[in-house]
């Protein structure tokens, strides 16, 4: 390749170059990321370049067709790629040092979890609008076309994952045929519960792959890292298999398929949900959810998903100026189409107007 940039091949084995010092090393403080100067996957670095084409050509060849836009035309591009392939997954990370739209349109055969690590981004896939940052992910089928633009400051972490690979996992884990294909919730929360645990896995695999001496370059070891962070993904993140995983048939939800719908609720209330729509992504039937959200925690799908919505349509209310935005507006903003009505409900609900909020 005549680019003057040196392209190393994408491959599993031990990368050349500059290896990692040999000093005697604590493991209590094995984290490398965290040494100056140091960036994640930095053994496994592919490139760093300015030159788009070239970086619209490696980015293919590690995902598929893609084309790469300045979001300045003035601005330089400092793309960096590192990656590292294990078995059925592969993780990398992806710097471009300016702000970006990065287009993949042919379907791919591979799950991709996006995660920023600084800065943020705005993804599309299908009809989904996905706002990224650190502590909040996508999970993205590469079925459907994807564009995303990323702040100049953006770095991220990209997990591959051969949708065979998900697919065999799933099936031996439930002991069930697949009839569907895997689809999950695309928002991701790192910050609590069982993504926060799949995210530092994810970590630290990402940091045990920069220290030459570490286990995981064992294949048979890194096999099973790799299969616990599929396992851990398919757990952790809502889908439409995973009252399965849960054991959770119609006659008995646990409270984690509960949790996982007002998940859904909470990282969009705007969104049009229905009672169909949240009992399909967290994989049981409409009454199933229905009956659930009743058991465990008193109210129905919809009565919690307006309480979302009367909360939001209150914070606006609460920061926004009287001569500039109406109750009308910031109601029909968060759903509520009937002024009147909103009205009576948000006053059952805190007590005051939403005018006397506004004017407060």
């Amino acid at each position: 390749m005549s680019m003057g940039v040196e392209l190393k091949e994408l491959s599993a084995d031990h990368p050349t170059g500059e290896q990692a010092s040999t000093e005697q090393r604590i493991p209590a403080q094995r984290s490398r990321s965290a040494q100056t100067g140091h960036l994640p996957l930095q053994r496994f670095a592919l490139f760093r370049s300015s030159d788009i084409k070239l970086v619209e050509e490696v980015i293919g060849r590690a995902f598929r067709e893609a084309s790469v836009r300045l979001t300045d035309p003035a601005s330089k591009l400092d793309a960096r790629f590192h990656t590292r392939r294990l078995h059925h997954s592969s993780v990398s990370y992806v710097r471009y040092g300016t702000g970006v739209t990065v287009s993949l349109a042919e379907p791919g055969s591979f799950y991709l979890v996006v995660v920023p690590m600084t800065g943020k981004g705005t993804i599309r896939c299908r009809e989904n609008e996905l706002e990224v940052h650190p502590g909040h992910a996508a999970v993205l089928s590469a079925d459907h076309a994807i564009t995303a633009t990323f702040s100049s400051d953006c770095t991220q972490l990209l997990l591959r994952i051969e949708k065979t690979a998900l697919g065999a996992c799933l099936a031996q884990m439930s002991n069930a045929k697949l009839h569907d294909a895997i689809a999950f919730n695309p928002r991701m929360s790192l910050v609590s519960g069982y993504c926060r645990t799949w995210y530092w896995s994810l970590r630290n695999l990402v940091e045990e792959l920069d220290w030459e001496d570490s286990m995981i370059h064992n294949p048979a070891f890194a096999r099973r890292w790799e299969d616990e962070l599929v396992t851990g993904l398919l757990l952790a993140q809502p889908h439409n298999y995973s009252a399965v995983l849960l054991g959770a048939r119609d006659a008995a939800v646990s409270s984690r398929t509960v949790e996982m719908a007002i998940e859904i609720i909470d990282a969009q209330p705007m969104a049009k949900h229905t009672v169909t729509s949240l009992a399909r992504q967290v994989g049981v039937t409409p009454r199933t959810l229905q009956k659930a959200f009743r058991r465990h925690i008193d109210v129905t799908p919809n009565s919690y998903l307006r309480d979302a919505r009367l909360q939001r349509a209150r914070n606006d209310l609460l920061v926004s100026q009287l001569d500039v935005c109406t109750v009308a507006e910031i109601a029909k903003r968060w759903g509520f189409v009937h002024a009147g009505r909103f009205s009576q409900i948000y006053k059952q609900r805190f007590g005051e107007s939403p005018s006397d909020t506004l004017r407060a």
